[in-house]
């Protein structure tokens, strides 16, 4: 296959087919040496000093690129080279999060670069601070690049100060010049160094900079930002955005050690590889390779061993037993002991609550739905007083009799108002399974709504549940989640809606044929658990669902 006179290919010493495609064009826009840019993409790369090779000769500094031509990067040692690992420009570079020691990584940068190093964009406009090294990539894979790779004496600060977020790790620039660097679009490259002097490369300063007071000076390191990606852009339009080859200019405090060249050319060796690079993964059987460090241990969020609940739990009996009794003990001690902790599907541990009685349960149920107005608050609590003493007298029927006379008369649900307005201004989808205007229609006072028997139902079992003697059975009872899902949708109602149209029926399995199950009950006492749950293993809503000693089943009368 012939090869494309637009691109040339650069060859990685002997490390067995790894090579570099390069654009011409790209290659010309940036410097006005370009095998000289060919030995700077070598050396970045595998941190060795060699020479440009081509039909096995050597090619002279101020040769002309030929089209199509293919060249090799000659080292004396290839062995002792370390190569970029790619990997480390996966993760984005930003700092934008206001914690520290981010945050004090973000003014150390402005005291050095109050403006947008290259662009000159003041902060009005949107800046950002720039990891050289991404953050995401943590501490271990900043040391192993400083301690595997070449310090030269172009370094601002010594070796051994140099961690994540010092300044030399970094800069301010704009939004669009950190977009584009972080695309791999583009890179900065550090001058003078082994392989390119100020004179080989093309630069410019950004209109917005005053020459005379801001051009660096000849025996100043220098920082040129370069294009190295145009694909699906304009080429003009592009450069006119965010001109090319932009020199930097740091304006604020000449103190603060500027970017670490090591740094630099470590990155712009990653991009390149990106880029152009071809049959890269070879590189990591080099026997220098920087390989990932270890994971490092997360140490957020509570241990992840049943066993140091366990301490946890000894040290507070013991500080019990050691206080003096007082008015209030006992009702902590059951708080406590009905606090367990469990593993969610997701691996992360949440504690889950239990409760000894209806009002606990339905507090929370209240704290859950109740948005803090004091005479919202003082009209649920007199309509539960009231509910229960209905529901106790109902469940004695239904347990005596074993038929369950009519819906129990209580007074209106007192979010029946504020959920109708919930239903009318969120968007009602597809999902829904009955239509929007029979939705809140069953929360009209005239239809006999506010909360329908759905609300019925979820208060029914939450009596029942609360009437359990030890905290297994309530155990159980809580976590058995298969079909009640209603009472989720009840307490998340800027979310949904519960389904209406329900009603109770006896499927002859309860407390009156002599069974001992009680309804199933999806509620586990936790925000997180209620929210979105739905039957696990129903691909779909169905008629009728088993619930215990209950039924339920839809009817368009109700």
């Amino acid at each position: 296959m012939a090869a494309d006179r637009e691109y040339v290919s650069l060859h990685l010493g002997t490390i067995g087919s790894v090579y570099l495609y390069i654009p011409i064009d790209i290659i010309t826009r940036l410097c006005l040496r370009p095998i000289k840019y060919l030995k700077y993409l070598g050396w970045a790369i595998l941190d060795l000093e060699g020479v440009i090779h081509s039909g096995g000769e050597v090619v002279e500094d101020d040769a002309q690129l030929i089209p199509g031509g293919s060249y090799v990067y000659v080292v004396e040692d290839l062995a002792s080279a370390t190569p970029v690992n790619v990997k480390v420009a996966n993760k984005r570079t930003e700092s934008q999060t206001r914690t520290s020691p981010r945050e004090a990584f973000r003014t150390t940068l402005e005291h050095r670069d109050p403006v947008c190093i290259f662009t000159r964009t003041p902060s009005a406009f949107g800046l950002e601070a720039v990891h050289i090294v991404p953050f995401a990539r943590g501490e271990e894979w900043l040391q192993a690049i400083i301690r595997d790779r070449t310090y030269s004496e172009m370094e601002d600060v010594p070796i051994d100060d140099v961690h994540l977020n010092h300044s030399v790790n970094g800069f301010i620039a704009s939004s669009s010049v950190h977009t584009l660097i972080d695309a791999h679009r583009a890179a900065v490259l550090q001058t003078p160094n082994p392989m390119l002097s100020h004179d080989d490369v093309r630069q410019q300063l950004h209109p917005s900079w005053d020459r005379n007071l801001h051009y660096p000076k000849d025996e100043a390191k220098r920082y040129i930002f370069q294009w190295l990606n145009f694909d699906g852009l304009d080429i003009n339009d592009a450069t006119q955005r965010v001109l090319n080859c932009l020199l930097a200019v740091f304006s604020g405090d000449p103190q603060e050690p500027q970017p670490s060249p090591l740094l630099l050319h470590y990155m712009y060796g990653c991009a390149v590889l990106r880029l152009w690079g071809r049959n890269v993964d070879v590189l990591a059987d080099h026997p220098r390779f920087a390989h990932a460090p270890p994971p490092t241990r997360r140490m957020l969020g509570p241990p992840q061993t049943r066993a140091d609940y366990g301490r946890v739990n000894e040290k507070r009996e013991a500080a019990r037993s050691n206080a003096s009794p007082r008015e209030g003990d006992l009702n902590e001690s059951d708080e406590e002991e009905d606090g367990e902790w469990h593993r969610t599907e997701s691996g992360t541990w949440q504690r889950l609550r239990r409760f000894h009685d209806f009002d606990a349960v339905q507090d929370l149920v209240l704290e859950l739905t109740l948005r803090g107005k004091p005479e919202r608050r003082r009209a649920i609590e007199a309509e539960k007083e009231e509910w229960e003493s209905h529901m106790r007298a109902w469940v004695a029927e239904v347990n005596s009799s074993g038929v369950p006379p009519e819906d129990p008369q209580y007074v209106p649900f007192a979010r029946g108002e504020e959920l109708q307005a919930i239903i009318r201004r969120r968007t009602y989808s597809a999902m829904e399974d009955v239509p929007k205007d029979d939705a809140y229609n069953s929360l009209r006072p005239e239809t006999g709504g506010s909360g329908g028997a759905v609300v019925r139902l979820v208060r029914y079992c939450l009596f029942r549940l609360s009437q359990k003697n030890s905290k297994a059975e309530r155990h159980g009872a809580i976590q058995n989640e298969r079909r009640v899902t209603t009472l989720a949708w009840l307490i998340e109602v800027d979310l949904a809606f519960p389904r209406p149209g329900v009603r109770i029926q006896n499927s002859g399995s309860g407390p009156a044929s002599g069974g001992k199950n009680t309804p199933p009950m999806p509620f586990a006492g936790s925000r997180n658990t209620l929210r979105g749950l739905r039957p696990r293993g129903q691909a779909g809503a169905k008629n009728e669902m088993n619930a215990g000693p209950m039924s339920v089943r839809r009817d368009a009368s109700v």
